[in-house]
């Protein structure tokens, strides 16, 4: 699970999306720059959706334990739909209740059959 943290800057404090504080434990946390609870919940969907885990996976440097470190360079080169795509809302909803999105952004993308076994090698 990945906990996507953002700063508010009205009210100048420190945002996380996560259920609990216990649910994220040693999870990975991406710092956004958002603009509120809509647009983090969306680039938790992402974020924790097995394509974009696989992507990543396929650029990102070896850590202990058969770990990938996904640091600000391979996050950056991710795709992300634009603010404002149609996708959007969907993606938001999903990030919000904890529900998978992995459809959602495979049609985003446009990923057709034969790039989905090949990502899903990936996305262990």
């Amino acid at each position: 699970m990945m906990v996507v943290r953002w700063l508010s800057c009205h009210r100048k404090s420190r945002n996380t999306l996560r259920r609990t504080a216990t649910d994220c434990g040693g999870a990975p946390t991406i710092a956004a720059d958002c603009h509120g609870t809509e647009d983090a919940a969306a680039l938790a969907a992402l974020f924790n959706s097995r394509w974009l885990t696989a992507l990543a996976r396929l650029v990102a440097d070896p850590a202990r334990g058969g770990f990938r470190r996904f640091n600000a360079r391979v996050v950056r080169g991710l795709p992300i739909p634009p603010n404002g795509a149609p996708v959007w809302s969907d993606l938001a909803r999903r990030g919000r209740d904890w529900e998978p999105a992995d459809d959602l952004i495979a049609d985003a993308f446009e990923l057709d059959l034969a790039d989905r076994r090949i990502l899903a090698a990936y996305s262990l």
